[in-house]
């Protein structure tokens, strides 16, 4: 049994869910002897966007990750201990060009331990669409053409990111999960899954109708997108809370932005990569890595119409609870700054102002 297992997301595949249940059942995990360092956010945002090894950094990163968890980290500890960060595979705007960086520097901030590296990999094309997603949720405004002109996250490359672990701490300690609905069935199987790799009862037996990071319809994402640069950050934070309340998207439920032939495209660019992850990793189980999308199903959206503006808004203010006062006012505030785009379809406004005037706000 290792003495440490570092969980290294990726992005966008229920690390939250995880770190939610490790801490949550952190007194019955202690009971299997098993121990979650606490995250030091701003230390590892650090070490996420890191471009160079440096040992005194590496020395930081022990020692603060053991003040956090108030014990010395000693492989004579009859513990097994978890380190869970979506960022210790890198920075993904960059197309996790330095996740090498990142190892080493973990490889050296813990080499006295027997380290076990968990990694759950999310379809290229899946994974793009939701990491943009995420970037309009935090406040960005740009368009997807925009986020994938201005980054390198099209140029990720799984088998590249697993080979710089295992090149570090082994190969035979690399766990390489898949993150998709067809391995991962239920709201529960990703923290079962997690609990039988690092072998506790509890979290392999653990069940919840529930799922972290809600997100929201495409229409909702649309109206969040162009009213992020009208709002400041509180503002943004509040609608981003309304939404997801009254406009959740279903479980494993994904936005469509690449149109059918730029998918293609972008996922034969990403064969040769999948494939020798699945010749290493999961030999003589599948003949894919991940499931091919469903081409036939994919459906255009049609755009920011009058009519999904209006039924997304009248149901982000219908959400509005009586005993929620913040919450309305946060409303008046949007129902103000949004006006100049809701000007652009008079049935839309006419609708929210009377939804409006139902609350009393008009």
């Amino acid at each position: 049994m290792c003495d440490l297992y570092l969980h290294i997301g990726t992005h966008k595949t229920g690390s939250t869910a995880i770190q939610g249940a490790l801490r949550r059942h952190s007194r019955d995990l202690k009971d299997e002897g098993i121990l979650r360092i606490p995250t030091h956010h701003s230390l590892l945002k650090k070490l996420m966007r890191a471009k160079s090894s440096d040992p005194a950094f590496a020395s930081q990163v022990r020692e603060e990750l053991a003040q956090n968890l108030n014990s010395e980290l000693s492989s004579s500890s009859d513990s097994r201990l978890i380190l869970s960060y979506e960022g210790l595979s890198g920075h993904f705007l960059t197309g996790y060009s330095n996740t090498e960086v990142v190892a080493e520097t973990l490889r050296q901030a813990f080499d006295d331990l027997d380290v076990e590296v968990i990694v759950y990999l999310r379809r290229q094309d899946d994974f793009v669409e939701s990491m943009y997603t995420q970037m309009i949720y935090q406040g960005e405004a740009y368009s997807f053409d925009q986020f994938i002109s201005q980054s390198d996250i099209d140029q990720i490359d799984w088998y590249d990111l697993v080979n710089a672990y295992g090149s570090k701490f082994g190969a035979d300690k690399i766990h390489v999960r898949r993150y998709h609905r067809k391995f991962l069935p239920e709201p529960y199987s990703l923290i079962q899954d997690f609990g039988r790799v690092v072998g506790s009862e509890v979290l392999s037996r653990y069940e919840t109708s529930k799922t972290a990071n809600s997100g929201y319809s495409r229409t909702a994402l649309e109206i969040a997108r162009r009213t992020n640069p009208y709002l400041d950050d509180r503002e943004q934070s509040q609608l981003r809370g309304i939404l997801q309340a009254s406009n959740t998207k279903k479980f494993f439920e994904s936005y469509s932005f690449f149109a059918p032939d730029e998918r293609r495209t972008f996922l034969e660019q990403h064969a040769s990569s999948n494939r020798r992850i699945l010749d290493e990793y999961f030999p003589e189980q599948d003949s894919r890595l991940f499931p091919k999308p469903d081409f036939e199903d994919h459906k255009e959206w049609e755009g920011l119409t009058v009519e999904r503006t209006a039924i997304t808004l009248t149901r982000a203010l219908l959400a509005v609870k009586e005993d929620s006062p913040y919450i309305v006012r946060a409303l008046e505030k949007i129902e103000r700054k949004v006006g100049s785009m809701l000007n652009e379809h008079p049935r839309a406004k006419r609708v929210v102002k009377s939804t409006l005037r139902r609350f009393g706000l008009r």
